[in-house]
């Protein structure tokens, strides 16, 4: 009996390792091949709209959502992700992290909460910069890297708070 208590427990525990899906294709909200709450790790291909908490790999397509966080690379026209990032969002037109961006954010308009690695796009704003954002218009909370830009905006942390072409820590 003891030993069947175990092999409950273990399996229990290992649920969510066992409820991850290897392939995941989304068409509409709520009409995909894997639930919201499930992981995906491997490729998500996303023909309209897809949504899981969180994935591990490809992701592919129209709209692509993440609840938890992602790692790999997202090639979308929306890219939104409400946890952290490691990896390469590359967006064509919103490319959007709530947490912190361990890579890259590649967009028309690129957004995180803080970025450690690079921001490139028309519109790039991170909430805490560590790194370098190139784009036409840059804008950040706390700089602690560098922006590269037309307009460069700094709320704190920066030499210049408004500067064009190159604004850097003071």
């Amino acid at each position: 009996m003891k030993h069947l208590l175990s092999l409950g427990l273990l399996l229990a525990l290992s649920g969510p390792v066992l409820a991850d899906v290897p392939i995941s294709l989304g068409i509409l909200p709520n009409v995909q091949t894997s639930d919201a709450d499930e992981s995906v790790n491997g490729l998500r291909i996303n023909l309209v709209y897809s949504h899981n908490s969180s994935l591990s790999g490809i992701d592919w397509g129209v709209v692509g959502r993440t609840d938890d966080g992602m790692t790999g690379l997202q090639l979308a026209w929306v890219g939104i992700n409400k946890g952290d990032l490691t990896g390469v969002q590359y967006n064509w037109l919103y490319a959007g992290t709530e947490g912190e961006v361990s890579g890259a954010q590649f967009g028309l308009w690129n957004d995180c909460e803080t970025l450690r690695g690079l921001q490139w796009g028309f519109y790039s704003s991170a909430g805490s910069n560590h790194g370098l954002q190139l784009g036409l218009i840059n804008r950040t909370g706390n700089l602690r890297g560098v922006q590269l830009g037309l307009i460069n905006i700094a709320d704190s942390g920066g030499a210049f708070k408004v500067f064009p072409i190159l604004n850097w820590p003071r």
